[in-house]
This record gives C-alpha cells, structure tokens and sequence, in this order.
C-alpha cells in the first residue's frame, strides 16, 4: 500500500479527506507506516512515515473509499488488526 499525503494541508482536516492510497509492490518512502495506538481497546491508526501526522481512512460510501486525511478523530481512521497464523 502507498500513501501520499502531499496535498492534504498540515493542521486543515478536509471532511472528504485528500491525497493518493493505492496498491504498491515494494517498500519505498511513501509504503512506510506507523501503527499508532488509539485506545485500550486494540485500536490503531496507520500513519504514514514519509508524511507525519496523515492517516490512513476509509471515506464514506458514495465518495472515494480509501483517502488520507491530516489528524485522527473519526472512526473512519480507526482500525483493528488481527495476526492470522502466528
């Protein structure tokens, strides 16, 4: 997965969010994650290294369903990650 959160503004969260998530082969720059967590419960947010303070979100449903958006607060940016086979 890339991530580029070049245009989403530092400190201006857009309700629809911005940038580029996409599927990518390799671990470059913008293919480089924190996993940030959230609360007690096992959540997390994924942030993207190359671009600090931008996560990951899953947009609503009539728009673009994977954007980047600058600050976490919603559930949107929100995830549970499960080990399968460990």
């Amino acid at each position: 997965m890339s991530l580029d959160g070049g245009d989403v503004q530092p400190h201006l969260r857009t309700p629809n969010g911005g940038g580029h998530v996409k599927a990518q082969f390799g671990a470059y720059g913008w293919e480089k994650f924190k996993i940030v967590r959230k609360n007690t419960t096992g959540a997390v947010a994924i942030e993207s290294v190359a671009f600090p303070a931008r996560f990951l979100s899953l947009g609503k449903v009539d728009q673009v369903p994977v954007v980047c958006v600058q600050g976490v607060a919603l559930a949107a940016e929100q995830f549970e990650i499960v080990v399968i086979g460990w």
